[in-house]
């Protein structure tokens, strides 16, 4: 289930206890069965000798040959030491003695008595003792090879600790293996020391593949909101190409949830198809749609899409686990259908967006549909000219006031430019276009939505200077870090102005379309970058080091991001600094910040950064905003960060993670992991707690897995960095 789980993810979960037994089919089976032999004359066959040695060796009767005393059997690649080795001719059986001793590669397989028949391919290890490099050890008091991939054990013990006494180990009084296929266990138990943990009656596993059909292994935790929390699922592998997963919860002070989830992946394309439905004791039936299909077509259409559909914004507030997706407000659908081909591009999107505002009050916002061709800018023939176009038709609809209101659009912009490339380190462009956008609904002076058949006109005209383009390299032959490093200075000053449109009429917004205004404006900037030679592979390549741009709009109108003012006077923007630092793939910084000029003060700064060392991971994330003046101004300040600490070569791992208001000095939402690793385990327990008005809760989640089996218990995120 999406909400609250506590596994991870689907391929980790399905391994769960399949490899005990791919390892006990391949330490102990695989000898035995090269051991045999097809065809009982190839005993006499050159190809294929058996090569005996033994202190003392006879014949015993007719047909039948004993050796003793230090017998050494060769055949193929394998080794087989024993005190005595009986073979029968006639019967084509094979029975080794005392200390009976197989080795192949890493594994070693010792037994009291092993019988092996060449004619039925038959074997039977009595009182086997197998070990596997590094370290898994199984022991067996009788192992029976019913043909090449058929066996049958009984009192089977597994474990992979070194000590004398194992953290753990798992034992079934008999098992039936299938090789490759599945595996059936008896009276399966699990043990910590010494002590029984885990008991079932019957045990049944697939071993065919990965992607295996069986049930997975439950999750559960304590939670102080909803309960107890408990669930497992069942993974069906239909094909190597698509599985199917269905889901069972429960949360004991809340009620029962189901869910199936469907996988497919094919060469032409991929999707993932999540239905989720609850029954809650206090907000009554909830369900939850999710998903994304991206699918190649007939005669180069390819489709995408995707959709994450609920049926209240109180579900998503219960049951989500990440913070910023409990945040959310909105809920969307959305499906493309695209062709590209030259320099052209046909797009078809349907689409459906609810935006929450309160919990009465939602913006609904849809395209049924939007139908765009276009043309990217390309020469216009043998002219020096450049030509690119956007055309669209839409059926919308949108929200308005209590009412939903729809209408169609028609919008065509072509656009000619002329790249002026005389200098090399000098590009001066001019482009100008017109829109011509064609309405069947307006919104009159007292903001009413009327039909009526509107046309706006506006032309659009950019000139756009860049450069000169300035650098120079520095030798630094002398420096470890690198041989030389370039310093570039690139400047930047652009015209705008979009023409006004007289009318009387308001236009709804749906999009950019909608959403260009009046302008008449410069933009200029600067960018200074550092480059270094850097070393990728055998390779040497420039990699930008350091970057910093700096940014600022003049208008010479009104701001268009205001499009309501009337002021028709100078005005200068904020001034925008964006400084990007990345010294290589294991740590980047970002730094962005915004001064309103008109208001002197800082009205958005950002920091983001990511570190990983051999000792610490870190991401950190840092926005502050202020809006308006006086005493109608607002801020807002967060502070997110995730941290893990892997400690002591790995032995322990550490994991947090902060949601925290600084402007409200409130945590909102914080974790803390912990995760040791031992030589054959690792455990690990994770509290998080939700501190906001619409969810006061705390969780724990569990966290166990093995070397050869994997993860049995996960967090919901799988966040801490375990060893196995």
């Amino acid at each position: 289930m999406n909400y609250s789980r506590h596994r991870g993810t689907k391929t980790q979960r399905h391994k769960v206890f399949k490899n005990f037994f791919v390892p006990l089919c391949l330490c102990v089976l695989v000898p035995l069965c090269l051991l045999s032999i097809a065809n009982p004359t190839i005993l006499n066959a050159e190809e294929f000798p058996i090569k005996i040695t033994a202190v003392n060796q006879y014949e015993k009767e007719k047909d039948v040959f004993v050796f003793e005393r230090y017998v050494i059997l060769e055949f193929k690649d394998i080794h087989l030491q024993a005190d005595k080795v009986t073979f029968d001719r006639t019967k084509n059986e094979l029975i080794a003695e005392g200390n009976v001793l197989l080795q192949n590669e890493n594994q070693h397989i010792s037994a009291e008595t092993l019988t092996l028949n060449l004619s039925t391919e038959q074997a039977t290890l009595y009182k086997v003792f197998v070990y596997d490099d590094p370290q898994l050890t199984i022991l067996s008091t009788e192992l029976k090879r019913e043909s090449t991939d058929d066996y049958k054990g009984k009192e089977i013990k597994i474990n992979e600790c070194k000590q004398r006494i194992p953290h753990w180990s798992a034992a079934a009084k008999k098992a039936h293996l299938k090789v490759n296929k599945w595996v059936r266990m008896q009276h399966f138990t699990f043990k910590v020391k010494n002590v029984p943990v885990f008991y079932l009656p019957y045990f049944h596993m697939p071993l065919d593949r990965d992607r295996s059909t069986g049930f997975l292994f439950p999750s559960f935790g304590p939670n102080d909101r909803k309960g107890f929390y408990i669930g497992n699922a069942f993974f069906w592998a239909i094909n190597r190409n698509n599985d199917l997963t269905f889901y069972l919860d429960r949360w004991w002070d809340r009620g029962w949830g189901e869910g199936i989830e469907y996988n497919y992946a094919l060469q032409e394309g991929n999707g993932k198809f999540q239905g989720m439905v609850l029954n809650d004791n206090l907000i009554g039936r909830q369900w939850s749609l999710k998903g994304s299909v991206n699918q190649e077509i007939a005669k180069g259409f390819k489709l995408s899409g995707q959709w994450d559909w609920f049926s209240s914004l109180d579900y998503i507030q219960e049951y989500e686990n990440s913070f910023s997706r409990l945040a959310r407000r909105y809920k969307l659908l959305r499906a493309y259908m695209t062709k590209n081909w030259s320099h052209y591009s046909l797009n078809t999107i349907f689409e459906s967006q609810d935006t929450f505002f309160s919990s009465n009050k939602t913006v609904v916002t849809r395209k049924t549909p939007k139908i765009s061709f276009q043309r990217y800018n390309q020469k216009l023939w043998n002219t020096p000219l450049f030509l690119a176009f956007d055309s669209s038709f839409g059926n919308f609809t949108k929200t308005l006031g209590l009412d939903d209101v729809r209408y169609n659009r028609v919008d065509f912009f072509p656009e000619l430019s002329l790249p002026l490339t005389g200098l090399q380190w000098l590009t001066f462009t001019p482009s100008i276009g017109t829109r011509t956008t064609y309405y069947t609904h307006v919104l009159n002076d007292k903001n009413q939505f009327i039909k009526q058949n509107y046309l706006k006109k506006y032309v659009d005209l950019t000139l756009d200077l860049r450069g000169p383009n300035i650098s120079r390299i520095f030798d630094l032959s002398e420096s470890s870090f690198t041989p030389k490093i370039k310093h570039s200075i690139e400047p930047r000053i652009s015209y705008h102005y979009i023409s006004p449109v007289k009318t009387d009429y308001h236009f709804i917004s749906i999009d950019e379309v909608d959403t260009n205004y009046e302008t008449n404006m410069f933009s200029y900037g600067l960018t200074n970058r550092l480059f270094i030679k850097k070393k990728i592979g055998p390779v040497e390549t420039p990699w930008e080091l350091l970057s910093w741009d700096v940014s600022q709009n003049y208008y010479l109108t009104t701001d268009p991001t205001k499009p309501l003012s009337k002021e028709k006077i100078m005005k200068l923007g904020p001034i925008l600094s964006s400084v990007r630092f990345n010294p290589s793939s294991n740590l980047s910084a970002d730094f962005r910040l915004q001064y309103d000029i008109d208001n002197k003060k800082i009205s958005n700064i950002s920091i983001s950064n990511f570190i990983r060392a051999t000792w610490l991971t870190l991401n950190l994330a840092w926005n502050y905003s202020s809006y308006g003046t006086g005493a109608a101004s607002s801020s807002n300040n967060q502070l997110r960060t995730n941290i893990q600490f892997p400690l002591l070569q790995n032995r322990f791992n550490i994991s947090n993670s902060i949601d925290y208001n600084i402007s409200q000095k409130k945590l909102q939402s914080a974790s803390l992991g912990v995760v040791y690793n031992d030589d054959c385990y690792s455990i690990g327990v994770e509290y998080q707690r939700f501190n906001i008005q619409i969810r006061q809760e705390a969780q724990w989640n569990f966290y166990l897995s093995f070397p050869r089996i994997g993860r049995v218990l996960d967090y919901h995120a799988g966040t801490l960095n375990e060893m196995y």
